[in-house]
């Protein structure tokens, strides 16, 4: 890094070193593509190459047919599904990472799993006593599954 900065301008170095602080200390608060902009400036002052990293193609998980497969199996193997039976989402999320281990699938995060059973609109999500639940399911207990 010294040896780059030794072959720089005097001005391209105070640039150069102000905008990797920058980057350092806003890295949180800073866009992705504010610090890609940082760092291609840096290596046009250091004379360095800048390859532009490949573009991600992000896939929304709650469309995944696969985690919907096996949303409906867990609910037809562990679950009653009934207009006014209600639980917490907190159990049924529990429930479902449990039904994924024991078929030995990685379960989803909890923001996933809800995303998708609102897409799937087979229940209806509420909050009740700072409790979010859903309607229209429940957990069997355990000899029942």
């Amino acid at each position: 890094m010294e040896e780059m900065l030794n072959n720089m301008r005097e001005e391209d170095i105070k640039e150069a070193r102000l905008m990797l602080d920058a980057a350092v200390a806003f890295r949180g608060a800073m866009s992705s593509a504010m610090r890609r902009e940082i760092m291609k400036r840096f290596c046009e002052l250091a004379g360095l190459p800048f390859d532009e990293p490949p573009t991600i193609v992000r896939r929304n998980p709650f469309e995944d047919e696969n985690l919907r497969n096996n949303l409906q199996k867990f609910i037809s193997e562990w679950c009653e599904v009934d207009e006014i039976a209600t639980c917490t989402c907190h159990e049924l999320y529990d429930s479902f990472s449990d039904w994924c281990m024991c078929n030995g699938l990685t379960p989803p995060t909890k923001n996933v799993v809800g995303g998708a059973l609102r897409q799937m609109k087979m229940f209806v999500s509420y909050k009740s006593d700072a409790t979010r639940k859903w309607r229209g399911v429940r957990i069997k207990e355990g000899e029942e599954r």
